[in-house]
């Protein structure tokens, strides 16, 4: 994944960000030894200083971590520990929460389940590339609203009189 300005010229240089497991931590230097996962290659990064940024999160070896390559001045790159890899745990608490949702709501919680990743498709599908195309933004964001209003309203609750009333409502 890189982060780059899409605005004409670039302002900023193109910041790449990897994963690896911190293998060696020297706290003097404010450097550790990283295994990249995806080349396997060893890079030295910065850790945070604790000195001058005494709230960073404190690494220690073993860590899964998610390091910036930043290019310097003289075109090589630099590499920083930005934080720990959390997508494992929040895939476990995603699932539990679905497991919970599906346990307690049933077949009503399976299709809010449903509406909110479709009301996620329409945010991220329609609203957002909409806005970045120049339409209107508060149009766009209505229409878009509408949308997902009507799709949470009708799949959780079925399409009958009562709830037409509340979505007119």
């Amino acid at each position: 994944m890189s982060l780059s300005f899409a605005f004409g010229q670039s302002a900023t240089p193109e910041i790449v960000y990897l994963e690896g497991r911190i293998i060696n931590i020297d706290f003097d230097s404010y450097t550790a030894e990283i295994k990249l996962r995806k080349s396997g290659e060893t890079v030295k990064a910065r850790v945070p200083d604790y000195d001058i940024v005494p709230n960073a999160p404190v690494f220690k070896v073993g860590d899964v971590v998610e390091i910036a390559r930043v290019p310097d001045d003289n075109g090589d790159h630099t590499y920083e520990v930005i934080e720990w890899v959390r997508r494992p745990v929040l895939g476990w608490l995603l699932g539990l929460f679905i497991l919970a949702t599906l346990v307690v709501a049933r077949l009503k919680g399976l299709r809010a389940i449903l509406a909110t990743g479709l009301s996620l498709a329409i945010v991220t599908l329609y609203i957002v590339p909409q806005i970045l195309a120049g339409s209107s933004p508060i149009l766009v964001a209505l229409l878009g609203a509408g949308g997902i209003l009507i799709l949470a309203i009708f799949s959780v609750h079925g399409v009958n009189w009562s709830t037409t009333a509340a979505l007119f409502g």
